[in-house]
């Protein structure tokens, strides 16, 4: 019997002829989810309830999908059961299932839980601190990169072209400043001498450990063991700016101003005030910057007030509310102040349900007058604002097929290994009984691998190992596209170290060698593609291009453990069962479509 489960309703599969579809990540380039293609089953009016839909009227497109299990004969996975079109009582139906099934996998890195990050220390202190130690030790680091182009605007002239610009002399990264200069006509005047910017770069593996965390799963594995890797940083696009102001203030909630009811039949809200209050004409910046997690925030209420001095009316300027979510605002609102307006306050108030938890690092508010042009960098930041421009299932698809990864979820926990151990580690299932007298076979000797990465650099493997030249006609050609690239290291200005591309990728890294601001050419070829093709991809690909393709279908019990992770002992072969395709004929049987590779 095969069941989806749900707390309201089960749903005998076996009866529908369901047929599942599971295909191995070690033969693409993608993280699977197992899926069903698509069925129907009979909708009444109490199954439509138990799914917690309107009774049948007049419904044919329902585009719902629900979280539910998906029980087998030997185990039950997650599963999300979609619910398309109904006609004539008939609901088509698909399902995607199993350990890969993650939710965040469909969360782009940026809208990940990432916390302000708010030094007690200057910044170009927290950044040296944060460049001499290493993953996991810290989150970021900050190496000197050439990028003369990053900059805009024209407070950047006096810019030396160095991201991260380090003073070796005076060991510490070099802070911008204004310098008296006489114009033309000799008079003082303060020139701007914006000579560097900083930009956090975050550890690739940090990103990985944010992401799954947010399914509260640890991640363990060789990967994270791995010295070169625990090395590699992204380069975001961007950098950190704040340009002095003649007033400034910076605050975050700390614990409530008091306690209210916001409705009288309301339970009790902490309440948060604070007033920043405008002392002459001109325009003033609110930055509000709030990241309270799903506990703290099952209600959430934020309003921004103009109050008047003298009779203390608030006027709504901006609201946000939320429930039962993570709350994320980043957001600058501007107020034009005239004379007859000054010394009127700004009113930001909070309320939360009633907690004792302090909320300081959850939240930053700025207030600022006449925007300056000296770039004097932040306090405040967010790693959000780093992140490569993918969704965490995109990037950890890109990491695996660069770096041939086994990513391995489990119930607590998520094993990333590198294919060529893990394959070998694979339990083995002896399937003699299951063999045909004649199933199909193609020999692979005749494929050649190109492994690319985006910078242009392309490697060949074929049976005789790496060669040289493109594929000629009538060999298999089987792309390997990795959309990454190392920042080229070089000698700029009589520093050596890493320098931004002209063209991005979607994943551009450095290996940051700590404690080392700049970037050690020897190490950078670490993960050249030569090195990581050497070294994660050859031995796998030897098997590859020596393996033969086994194709077979045959009918036999639903308890049969065919299953795609163990390797299949069957014609005196190991098989890695690439494809696999179960259709459930009935209570009892099931016909089993499998293609593998011999090992």
């Amino acid at each position: 019997m095969i069941l989806l489960q749900a707390p309201t309703f089960q749903i005998d599969l076996s009866a529908y002829g369901v047929k599942l579809n599971e295909e191995s990540d070690l033969f693409s380039d993608n993280i699977y989810k197992s899926y069903s293609l698509p069925f129907t089953i009979k909708a009444d009016e109490e199954l439509l309830v138990k799914l917690g839909l309107p009774t049948l009227g007049n419904i044919q497109n329902i585009n719902q999908e629900i979280k539910c299990r998906i029980v087998l004969p030997n185990r039950h996975l997650p599963a999300t059961l979609f619910l398309g079109e109904m006609r004539n009582h008939n609901l088509e139906c698909n399902i995607t299932y199993g350990k890969n099934n993650l939710a965040v996998y469909d969360v782009a890195l940026k809208d990940l839980p990432w916390p302000f990050i708010i030094p007690n220390e200057p910044l170009i202190d927290f950044a040296k601190n944060q460049t001499q130690n290493s993953w996991p030790n810290s989150q970021m680091a900050f190496p000197v990169v050439y990028a003369p182009d990053i900059v805009k605007g024209d407070e950047y002239d006096k810019f030396l072209g160095f991201v991260n610009n380090y003073d070796t002399q005076n060991d510490k990264y070099i802070e911008n400043e204004i310098v008296q200069e006489q114009d033309d006509q000799g008079a003082n005047i303060d020139v701007y001498y914006n000579k560097n910017v900083m930009l956090p770069m975050p550890y690739l593996l940090e990103i990985v450990k944010m992401g799954y965390a947010q399914e509260n799963k640890k991640v363990v594995g060789a990967a994270l063991l791995d010295e070169d890797l625990k090395r590699a940083v992204y380069f975001p696009k961007g950098y950190l700016e704040k340009f002095a102001a003649n007033e400034y203030a910076q605050i975050s909630f700390t614990t409530r101003s008091g306690v209210d009811r916001l409705t009288p039949n309301s339970p009790l809200y902490n309440v948060y005030d604070y007033r920043f209050t405008p002392t002459k004409q001109g325009t003033y910046k609110l930055d509000l910057f709030i990241n309270l997690p799903p506990g703290l925030a099952s209600a959430f209420f934020l309003t921004v007030f103009r109050e008047d001095a003298l009779s203390q009316a608030l006027t709504a300027v901006k609201s946000y509310q939320s429930f039962n979510t993570r709350v994320q605002i980043q957001e600058t609102l501007t107020f034009n102040v005239e004379i007859q307006d000054t010394l009127d306050p700004v009113l930001v108030r909070l309320a939360i349900p009633y907690t004792d938890v302090n909320i300081e690092e959850y939240n930053s508010l700025e207030w600022k007058y006449d925007e300056g042009r000296l770039n004097v960098f932040p306090q405040i930041f967010n790693l959000a604002n780093f992140m490569p421009d993918l969704k965490f299932g995109e990037f950890m698809n890109e990491l695996k097929n660069w770096l041939n990864l086994d990513v391995d979820v489990q119930e607590n926990y998520v094993k990333i290994d590198f294919v060529k151990d893990s394959i070998l580690q694979r339990p083995k299932v002896n399937h003699e009984h299951l063999e045909l007298v004649s199933p199909l076979w193609r020999n692979n000797n005749n494929r050649v691998y190109v492994l690319k990465y985006s910078n242009g650099d392309e490697i060949y493997y074929d049976k005789t190992g790496q060669v040289y030249q493109k594929p000629r006609d009538g060999q298999e050609a089987i792309n390997i596209d990795m959309d990454v690239q190392p920042l080229e290291v070089e000698s700029n200005k009589s520093i050596i170290t890493a320098k931004a591309p002209e063209e991005r990728a979607k994943i551009d890294f450095i290996l940051h060698d700590a404690p080392s601001v700049f970037v050690n050419p020897k190490i950078a070829e670490n993960l050249s593609l030569q090195e990581v093709a050497t070294k994660n991809w050859f031995p796998w690909l030897r098997f590859r291009v020596n393996s033969k393709t086994c194709k077979e279908e045959f009918e036999c019990s639903i308890h049969e453990e065919v299953e795609l992770k163990p390797l299949s002992y069957k014609y005196k072969e190991l098989l890695i069962i690439k494809k696999l395709n179960k259709k459930f004929l009935s209570e009892k049987r099931m016909r089993v479509e499998i293609e593998a590779e011999s090992f």
